[in-house]
């Protein structure tokens, strides 16, 4: 690729929405190879079984608890790339409908924010399953625990 053609292609229209869903897409691609690693970890170290079976609550405590809260870290920073995966496509599409461009611009734009939407979609569900592992799992058992007991205390 010659210098011309490369700069061309950094003045088109489409380049900053296809180097933000770039920037996403290895983020999620880097994200959900570290939870692999971590949801390893803790399969390796933990009763995952004998906790989602009988709801064990120190189980699910001691897998948050994992490594200085790491599992705190990798739920809240799925939570952050799931909803940035929902936000780019929305503000990519008003900033578009919002430009001064030709109307030829703006829908070959809009095709490429239909894409990224679709590949958003995709990276969604790929988090959606990584973190539905021991992480969530022990959330959800520390939460309800959390809600038995405040129950349990606002009654007395």
């Amino acid at each position: 690729m010659n210098r011309e053609r490369f700069f061309e292609l950094l003045k088109s229209p489409c380049t900053p929405y296809v180097i933000v869903e770039l920037i996403y897409v290895i983020a999620v691609i880097i994200f959900n190879i570290n939870l692999a690693y971590i949801n390893k970890l803790l399969n390796q170290n933990f009763d995952v079984d004998r906790m989602v079976v009988q709801k064990d609550v120190i189980i699910a405590t001691k897998v948050m608890a994992f490594e200085n809260n790491t599992s705190w870290n990798y739920l809240f920073w799925g939570i952050v790339l799931i909803v940035t995966g929902f936000v780019i496509p929305i503000v990519s599409n008003l900033i578009n409908k919002s430009s001064y461009k030709s109307e030829g611009v703006k829908t070959a734009i809009l095709m490429v924010i239909c894409f990224m939407t679709a590949l958003n979609i995709i990276l969604i569900i790929s988090i959606s399953k990584a973190l539905l592992s021991p992480i969530v799992i022990a959330t959800l058992i520390l939460c309800a625990a959390g809600a038995l007991f405040a129950i349990g205390s606002s009654q007395s």
